[in-house]
């Protein structure tokens, strides 16, 4: 899930080659360092979209269904949701 398409931001990176070349300085530098910033991700992630309002309705929906309520990973992953929504909000918007 881009969490920028889900909550309405347009975002892209003017310099591509810049932010990676940045990154791979921190990499060389730290050899744990990407699995720190993967790690943080989703915490990061879930507290951005936890402003969203169909994310926090998604959460409080998956919370009192219970983990593993439809998915494989037997986790609560209320993205799946807010993914769906998302879908369907596409689908309605190109048949119109």
């Amino acid at each position: 899930m881009n969490i920028c398409t889900v909550v309405g931001v347009q975002a892209e990176i003017e310099n591509t080659a810049s932010y990676l070349a940045d990154w791979m300085t921190v990499i060389r530098s730290d050899r744990k360092a990407i699995f720190r910033a993967a790690a943080d991700a989703p915490r990061a992630a879930d507290y951005i979209l936890g402003f969203h309002p169909d994310y926090a309705a998604a959460v409080r929906a998956a919370a009192a269904v219970g983990p593993g309520a439809g998915d494989d990973d037997n986790d609560v992953d209320p993205g799946e949701a807010v993914d769906d929504a998302g879908d369907e909000a596409s689908s309605v918007a190109t048949a119109a």
